[in-house]
């Protein structure tokens, strides 16, 4: 063979080899991206169900998260291990966390590391749920009770997570708890003392059930007044109409909202500027809308206030030439068109005071059948009041006062998901 030839074969040999070399190396290069890429997967799956501890972790630290989450919101990127992740927080129900504190939701989190990825999602429910003790009573008085006319509750206790204070002279019918009594009175029934505190619905109800209300202005009450006429789902005569029957008012400082003489089936949420009053006097009739809603929540600032004082006048349409179970809103199933029916003054279903700078006083001749709850102090000021438990809400209580447990995952609902 020529020299040149041989020349020419070596330099192809050479070339060959060389290109074998490269495609050696580019094979390991590939080989040990490739374990590497698995690696990472591998560890993203871990950071997945890692992020989901860490979002369960979280709202469980924190009593107020379903208040303060926004469903859907991205929470993080978060350095973990070699990675990051980010976790969301959705309501399952109807996309609000804040209004039942039964609500499942989902929590979705993406990890990565490099370019690998993974995404998890999974259903968790509270661990267990309980109606708050607080309505278990007639009565609750978280920072204190005092009794200075004599009073009757029965179906359920009298209690205060303070000191109730029983005035001289005076009695109280019925069973009370206190963590303190003060006994100057008398009490024709059993008294506890001392007695752990009641728990109370977070006041982030008052929020939930705000998003749901149709606002009623200020401006639109004469005189601050609702009076002579029907509030409902189907009649609202100060605005639009709320078809859960669920109307805010916003009460200036100041200034006092009366209510008197009507009929209310009806979620009032009401909130009490500084120094201002709601006051439900007179004739009034009022029902909730529905048993899964609450009758009243006040919010209430510092000297803020509340009456309730009753009547053994029945409200009588023939008085105030009214019709108060119209077609729209019936009574007890039944309505009409005449002006000859009366109904007695009695209130009905959870009243429940925000504040606990906030004062309630109970006066004469009121009837509650359901209860009524306050974080601050009551004060019944007037006799031959009368506040009956409904053990029905204790059993079935409106939404957003329930008690609930840590958070949990839900066996069975973990799944992976494609990375957005």
């Amino acid at each position: 063979m020529p020299r040149g030839g041989i020349y020419i074969l070596v330099l192809g040999l050479a070339a060959v080899c060389a290109l074998i070399g490269a495609s050696a190396i580019a094979v390991s290069r590939l080989s040990t991206r490739t374990v590497a890429d698995l690696r990472d997967f591998d560890e993203c799956s871990v950071l997945a169900q890692s992020a989901v501890d860490l979002a369960l972790a979280r709202v469980n630290a924190n009593p107020t998260w379903r208040s303060t989450t926004v469903s859907g919101a991205i929470t993080g990127p978060v350095t973990l291990g070699r990675g990051s992740v980010w976790y969301s927080i959705s309501d399952l129900t109807d996309g609000n966390l804040g209004n039942n504190v039964v609500d499942p939701a989902q929590v979705f989190a993406v990890a990565r590391i490099g370019r690998a990825a993974r995404a998890l999602a999974v259903q968790a429910s509270p661990s267990s749920l309980s109606p708050v003790s607080a309505l278990q009573c007639s009565l609750y008085a978280s920072a204190g009770l005092n009794v200075n006319a004599d009073f009757s509750v029965s179906g359920g206790p009298a209690a205060t997570g303070g000191t109730a204070t029983i005035a001289g002279g005076k009695k109280l019918t019925g069973n009370l708890d206190a963590s303190l009594l003060l006994m100057f009175g008398s009490i024709d029934g059993t008294a506890s003392a001392p007695v752990s505190a009641r728990s109370m619905p977070p006041a982030s109800v008052y929020d939930a059930y705000l998003a749901r209300a149709t606002t009623i202005p200020w401006s639109n009450l004469a005189m601050g007044t609702i009076t002579t006429g029907v509030l409902s789902p189907g009649w609202n005569p100060y605005g639009a109409k709320n078809a859960n029957g669920i109307y805010a008012i916003d009460v200036p400082a100041g200034n006092t909202l009366t209510i008197r003489t009507c009929r209310l089936v009806a979620t009032l949420v009401v909130n009490l500027g500084a120094g201002s009053k709601l006051s439900v006097v007179n004739s009034v009739v009022w029902d909730p809308p529905s048993a899964t809603q609450p009758s009243l929540i006040v919010r209430g600032t510092a000297l803020a206030s509340i009456d309730f004082v009753g009547t053994s006048t029945a409200l009588k349409e023939s008085s105030w030439n009214y019709n108060f179970n119209p077609p729209h809103t019936p009574y007890q199933g039944v309505s009409n068109t005449t002006m000859n029916d009366s109904f007695s003054s009695e209130l009905h279903g959870v009243f429940h005071v925000i504040g606990s700078l906030t004062t309630t006083s109970v006066g004469a001749d009121l009837k509650i059948v359901g209860c009524l709850i306050s974080d601050g102090t009551v004060t019944v000021s007037g006799k031959n009041s009368l506040i009956k438990l409904d053990s029905a809400i204790g059993a079935s209580p409106p939404v957003g006062y329930w008690s609930g447990g840590a958070m949990t995952a839900v066996r069975g609902t973990w799944q992976w998901q494609q990375v957005p």
